[in-house]
């Protein structure tokens, strides 16, 4: 079996076992984090820097980090392409052979194109919708780039011609021309923004409410401005501190992050 057959075999394998159907994928971070118990990050990275993983050799325990863009679909595949990489058991060992071509990255990139986007799932559409319009719908149902689209289209019949149309116009390009640009644009702002790991945020919280940690480091933790989060806090029936809140030395968002 080949990479291309091995990583369209694991994504049916792993949508059948954790009972997914066709149905597209809402939260991509979320199922890493629920699914493979990962802590998943989105951080601003250097440009051309998509996303990794690096499972600790002493704990076991996985982080996955994904870059903070404004391409929401692109964020979406690299979280599925790191779920693919740590299914196959075939993480990468050091930052210098991220994304290194070869079999393990073609099965991770086939693997996140049939999870995100099961042809069964995308059949179903293209009995409904033809044309631009059906790329559209591929697109805006399952949460793919128009490359993505085009490909899964093309295992059901698009011709090459057909696929390179289909990609050589921009999700925002359908997004307005088929009406569901407002839909994309809070996506696209979600995607946007950096976000710790759920898990980290909760036990922070907790730690918070203990009195271990300041609302100040709290605040760093969460990614955001300290006035803000204590508003959060109050807003879930969470004390605040007044002295706490004073002591505010250094803001939240300062480079030594």
């Amino acid at each position: 079996m080949n990479a291309e057959q091995s990583g369209r075999a694991l994504a049916a394998k792993v949508r059948r076992e954790w009972k997914l159907g066709l149905a597209p994928i809402a939260d991509v971070a979320a199922l890493l984090e629920d699914a493979v118990g990962a802590d998943v990050l989105i951080i601003q990275m250097p440009a051309n820097h998509d996303g990794f993983t690096r499972r600790n050799p002493q704990t076991g325990d996985i982080i996955v980090a994904a870059a903070a863009t404004e391409k929401y679909e692109r964020q979406r595949f690299t979280l599925a392409h790191e779920l693919g990489h740590i299914l196959a058991n075939d993480l990468h060992t050091t930052l210098e052979t991220v994304h290194v071509a070869g079999p393990s990255e073609t099965r991770a990139h086939v693997f996140a194109r049939h999870f995100l986007a099961p042809l069964g799932g995308v059949e179903r559409l293209k009995e409904r919708y033809t044309g631009q319009e059906l790329v559209s719908e591929v697109i805006r149902h399952f949460g793919v780039s128009p490359q993505v689209a085009a490909i899964q289209l093309g295992h059901l019949g698009l011709t090459e011609a057909g696929k390179e149309a289909a990609a050589s116009k921009s999700s925002a390009w359908y997004a307005t021309r088929f009406g569901w640009d407002a839909e994309r644009a809070g996506e696209v702002a979600a995607a946007a923004r950096e976000r710790p790991p759920r898990s980290i945020v909760a036990a922070a919280t907790a730690a918070f409410e203990d009195g271990v940690v300041d609302d100040v480091m709290l605040a760093r933790l969460r990614m955001g401005e300290v006035a803000a989060t204590d508003e959060l806090l109050k807003g879930a029936g969470i004390e605040v501190a007044e002295s706490s809140a004073q002591e505010r030395s250094f803001d939240a968002g300062d480079d030594d992050w």
